[in-house]
């Protein structure tokens, strides 16, 4: 997360996921993440902060060669809940 005032460096798409569905369904989305301008930056790391049903897959952006990065976000959970 980024507050304060600050210049863009980053296009992300969506801009927010929801992991909405029936349990037991196979419930993931991919976030994908790239520069907004010249200047580059890498990302060495995606995590969830309560992460315990939730799975965070980071995918290298070299092997692709177009410098976008995914994070494709996984439901682990496998009983009704939140």
């Amino acid at each position: 997360m980024v507050t304060g005032e600050v210049k863009k460096f980053a296009n992300i798409s969506p801009p927010r996921i929801v992991l909405n569905g029936e349990t037991g369904a196979d419930l993931k989305m991919a976030v994908k993440v790239s520069p907004a301008s010249e200047e580059l930056f890498e990302i060495t790391e995606a995590r969830a902060d309560h992460g315990k049903d939730i799975r965070v897959t980071l995918s290298n952006p070299k092997e692709t060669g177009d410098g976008v990065s995914t994070i494709l976000v996984e439901n682990t959970r496998t009983t009704p809940g939140r």
